[in-house]
Parts: structure tokens; sequence; C-alpha cells
């Protein structure tokens, strides 16, 4: 019996780890496609859900404003998770654009982008965290493959800038 349980699992593994990826390979290369990209700009909501960020959150708020992006198609969503640092105020930039939503305690980050994209009425909405920043087109390079009906989801790359005599300047 143990030898059958052996064989059944060690077939599983060799299932997850090979037969599988090779599967989804071949199929990628049967049907797969890269989507076609155009310069397009749905109505889009920035959803940003923070937890004591009062230091950072105007900031953020301000890059997500600046972007390159048509300010008529532009929204951002602030969700104060129930902090208790003054975030909700600090999200308060002063832009009719933006919208915040405090939470009279902390729900976790889940239940505060829900509560967020019940807010959304635009095309599409994009998720972002209050410690990251976005490069000048990052709005609009998102958006591009969304010109291609098939997409459905899009997400971008993580680049950690190096500052000078940090672990990620090595």
């Amino acid at each position: 019996m143990s030898a059958v349980v052996f064989w059944c699992a060690l077939a599983l593994i060799g299932y997850a780890y090979v037969l599988y990826p090779l599967l989804v390979l071949g199929l990628a290369r049967r049907f797969g496609h890269a989507p076609r990209h155009a310069p397009v700009t749905p109505s889009l909501t920035v959803v940003i859900a923070a937890f004591d960020e009062s230091a950072r959150i105007g900031a953020r708020v301000r890059d997500v404003l600046a972007q390159d992006y048509p300010r008529d198609r532009l929204q951002v969503v602030v969700v104060d998770d129930g902090s208790r640092d003054g975030t909700a105020h600090a999200a308060q930039v002063g832009d009719p654009r933006v919208r915040v939503i405090a939470l009279p305690r902390n729900c976790g980050k889940a239940a505060a982008l829900a509560v967020a994209i019940a807010w959304c009425d635009t095309e599409i909405i994009a998720f972002a965290d209050a410690r990251q920043r976005f490069a000048a087109n990052a709005l609009r390079r998102l958006m591009e493959p969304f010109a291609d009906p098939r997409v459905g989801a899009v997400s971008g790359d993580l680049a950690i800038e190096g500052v000078p005599g940090t672990a990620a300047d090595i």
C-alpha cells in the first residue's frame, strides 16, 4: 500500500513540476499571442489603500495626479483603513479628482479595497500602494494593452531605483 501512495505522490509532483509547465508552454505557443498595444486613455481610477501612512500619502496622491494622463479621465480613491495618524486628512490634497474614504476601524487591505471598488465608476481601476511611485508615463503605458478587447487585466513591473549607499544601489 505504501508503494502505491509513494508512486501516486511522485506522479503528482512530476505533473506539477514537469508536465503541467510543459502543457502550458505548448498551449501558449499554439494559441498565445501578444496583445495589441495602442495609445488609449479610458477613464481610470487609481485606488490606494493606506494604514498609518500620513507621512507618505499626500506625496503619493500628488504623484498619481501628476501622471501624463488626461486630467478629465483620472481619479484617485484613497481608503484610510482605520489609521490612527491622520492619514485621511493628509490624503486631502485639494484636488476634486481625489476622494478619501475613512474607515472607522482597521479592516485589512482586502476589505479596504472592496470598499474603494464600490465607489469607483470608471472603466478601469488600478491598484497602487502608498509607498511606491510611478514613472511619469506609467498609467499611459499600463492602459496600452486595453486597446485589445481580449485583455482584461494588466500588471506593471516594480523597478527599484538605486539610492547611493543603499542595497538597491548595489
